[in-house]
C-alpha cells in the first residue's frame, strides 16, 4: 500500500527517500517520482525544496518491482575479515 510520509522544511526529495528507507540509492528517486500520488514533484513548478505541508508517497519494498526492489536492500561491509 505504501505510507504517505511529510516533508521536514526544505528538505530535498533524495533526503527524505534517505530518512524513510534509510539508504538513498541509484534510480530510487525515479520509482517514487513514478507514484501517480506523487505526480506534484514532475510539475514545472515544483519546488526544488519541500516543505511541511507536502505528503510524499513512499511504496512498501513489497510494492516496488523487482528491479526497484533490490535498490533498497542493505549491503553490510566487514573490515576485519
Amino acid at each position: 500500500m505504501g505510507v504517505l510520509v511529510r516533508a521536514q522544511d526544505g528538505e530535498l526529495l533524495d533526503e527524505l527517500i534517505y530518512r524513510h528507507y534509510g539508504q538513498q540509492s541509484a534510480g530510487l528517486v525515479e520509482s517514487i517520482l513514478s507514484q501517480p500520488e506523487n505526480s506534484f514533484l514532475k510539475e514545472p513548478s515544483a519546488p526544488l525544496a519541500l516543505d511541511m505541508s507536502m505528503q510524499i508517497m513512499m511504496p512498501d519494498s513489497e510494492e516496488l518491482d523487482d528491479e526497484d526492489e533490490s535498490l533498497i536492500t542493505s549491503y553490510s561491509t566487514n573490515f576485519w575479515d
